[in-house]
């Protein structure tokens, strides 16, 4: 038989029940509401700031700081109008933003740009070499551009690294631990890009925009194509996002402009181009009966983001490069004596673009996932006096995709896929001298007429898994398979390490 609650019991019970229902709603008031992101920037070189103190006027205790790439989050649990204000040791003013948080619209995201006007003296920091850089050189495009020689062009500088050599002609692309020129691969910001050298080997990109390259001599991810030669990788940065800006370079040589800045909250572009008109100045240069007309090159790179929300992003892509050059040998001319079939005009003529859109999304346990559709364009016109001429076109349409999961703190693994459509022109009417590295003395002369017209169609397709788990602070364990596949050759390849 139960007791009859007392007054003083039921009282009690309330008192309980009161406290529960208070204590619950003010946790659901300290419930995040709105996520502000950002990033903090130097002033005039856009490199990242890292130590930037972010902290907002309306709510003293709401205070973070920027990371190693300049990023920082600020969570919001109330609508209302705030000031976020950076501030940075060394800098020589604060910068303070101005935010309204409404009730279903997405924050806009912020960027800080602070001018550090104190140097501090140099500090010397041993750390323990990254594991994951097997094979891989990682330069910031700023060390680059402060190589001599390089004429403040990033990727000129590479063939002061070990192991690189320029090569002469007109591929311009370098030659990497015994591969040649061909051999190699190039992308830009995960796009498959076909033309990364000029003529002489100045690079297609503005030297303004490279913000990191990643060399992969050998041993590169499986998520890669299949290349005899080396991966280079180049990071492009984001477009600035507090306002429009530009700059406009003239030098003997050529000239260029680059304009970028926000179009809206979370929106922002960047479009670079460059022109050389050295050869409008000097016309021609004579040399031992040979008349070089003065090569020319021109290049654009553009991108557009559209940051959607905080786990999503959508860039567009946008790369082009051409090349020029033409050649005059005099029928008495020393070249002409050994090699008559070149006595004449000599021109060569190249082009690439590249145009795809990347879509970067965040999905739940912190899975981040890539997805990048697009389409590359080359063309290759030779004309070799009576050797003949030479004429090569493609057209590829490409889907990439990757994903990388994190299984532990020390550990992921990365699934990749990509498809490809090309369709390849040949038009060739040529003296075949089967000329190679190693057989440069090929006489033109005696060489058989070889001639070709046709259009082909190659589709190829592949996937690839990579392991990678630390093990212990000095030991990583990586593995990777790799399978890929193509209707051309119909043939089908196998890696795994």
């Amino acid at each position: 038989m139960h007791d009859k609650l007392s007054p003083l019991k039921i009282i009690m019970i309330t008192l309980c029940v009161i406290n529960m229902a208070l204590f619950s709603s003010a946790s659901r008031a300290q419930e995040v509401s709105w996520i502000v992101s950002g990033r903090v920037l130097e002033k005039g070189t856009t490199k990242p700031l890292e130590g930037v103190i972010l902290s907002v006027n309306e709510v003293n205790s709401l205070t973070t700081i920027s990371d190693e790439n300049g990023n920082f989050v600020l969570k919001f649990t109330e609508k209302g109008k705030y000031t976020v204000f950076a501030s940075l040791i060394g800098a020589e003013q604060t910068e303070s933003r101005v935010i309204t948080l409404e009730k279903d619209v997405l924050p806009r995201k912020l960027t800080f740009y602070l001018l550090v006007t104190t140097v501090l003296p140099e500090i010397v920091v041993n750390a323990e070499r990254n594991p994951n850089r097997v094979s891989k050189n990682v330069i910031k495009g700023e060390e680059l551009r402060q190589v001599a020689g390089s004429s403040g062009d990033p990727l000129k500088a590479i063939q002061s690294l070990p192991g690189i050599a320029m090569a002469n002609g007109t591929s311009s692309a370098p030659a990497i631990r015994g591969s040649g020129p061909g051999d190699n691969y190039y992308y830009a910001d995960s796009v498959p890009v076909g033309k990364v050298f000029h003529y002489g080997g100045i690079s297609v990109f503005n030297g303004d925009l490279i913000e990191t390259f990643n060399l992969y001599s050998a041993a590169f991810a499986p998520n890669y194509d299949n290349v005899t030669g080396a991966i280079l990788d180049i990071s492009l940065r984001n477009p600035r996002s507090d306002r429009l800006g530009g700059k406009i370079n003239i030098s003997l040589t050529g000239a260029d402009f680059l304009i970028e800045g926000p179009t809206s909250g979370n929106q922002s572009f960047y479009f670079a181009a460059r022109r050389s008109y050295f050869d409008l100045l000097i016309h021609t240069v004579e040399r031992k009966g040979v008349i070089l007309q003065i090569p020319n090159y021109s290049d654009y790179q553009g991108k557009y983001i559209w940051n959607v929300n905080f786990d999503n992003s959508v860039t567009l892509q946008a790369t082009g490069a051409a090349d020029s050059l033409k050649l005059n040998v005099a029928s008495d001319s020393d070249l002409a004596k050994t090699q008559p079939d070149l006595a004449g005009t000599i021109t060569a003529q190249d082009s690439s673009a590249t145009q795809a859109i990347v879509w970067d999304t965040k999905l739940p346990s912190s899975i981040n996932n890539k997805l990048v559709v697009g389409r590359r364009t080359s063309q290759a016109v030779n004309n070799v006096a009576a050797a003949g001429n030479v004429y090569v076109d493609s057209n590829t349409v490409f889907v990439r995709e990757q994903m990388i999961i994190p299984l532990k703190e020390s550990h992921d693994l990365t699934l990749a896929t990509s498809s490809s459509s090309s369709e390849v022109g040949l038009d060739l009417n040529f003296k075949n001298t089967n000329c190679t590295q190693f057989n440069t003395g090929c006489d033109l002369s005696s060489a058989p007429l070889v001639q070709l017209e046709d259009r082909f169609h190659i589709i190829s397709w592949d996937v690839a898994a990579q392991d990678r788990w630390r093990l212990v602070p000095r030991f990583t364990l990586v593995g990777g398979v790799r399978h890929s596949q193509e209707n051309y050759l119909n043939q089908a390849i196998l890696n795994h390490g």
